[in-house]
């Protein structure tokens, strides 16, 4: 890929090869803040159906934004897997012991699973990149 770019100080235009091209996604090319309402409340009825509570899965939900929204992001371990630190919330949100974090992997499952079904770039974005 190059990139054409003019140098109106130099008086000239310029060439040059770029190695990488990094996009933002998150509220900036996609709107995840509507993609993840979706899927935070898709991955809290799992939830709650890992429960057999199909009552709380709102107040999972609650829970889960709360827990994401009080957390410092990065995990503070780097050596934490973001999957693993999310699965580490959904649990709390749900209130599980220890031996029962399995459930929580079907829940962060099922929240990644929802988030990429609605990741989609808006028509304006996919001109823009074109």
């Amino acid at each position: 890929v190059y990139l054409r770019m003019s140098a109106p100080r130099l008086g000239r235009t310029m060439t040059r090869r770029c190695n990488a091209i990094l996009f933002d996604l998150d509220d900036t090319l996609i709107p995840t803040t509507k993609v993840d309402v979706t899927a935070v409340m898709t991955a809290s009825t799992a939830a709650a159906a890992h429960l057999s509570n199909a009552g709380r899965a709102p107040q999972i939900a609650d829970n889960f934004r709360g827990y994401l929204a009080a957390t410092p992001f990065p995990p503070e371990d780097s050596s934490t897997p973001v999957a693993d630190w999310r699965c580490g919330l959904w649990a709390k949100a749900m209130g599980l012991a220890e031996d029962e974090r399995e459930k929580a992997r079907a829940v962060y499952d099922a929240w990644m699973d929802a988030r990429l079904a609605d990741f989609k770039f808006a028509p304006e974005v996919v001109a823009l990149i074109r």
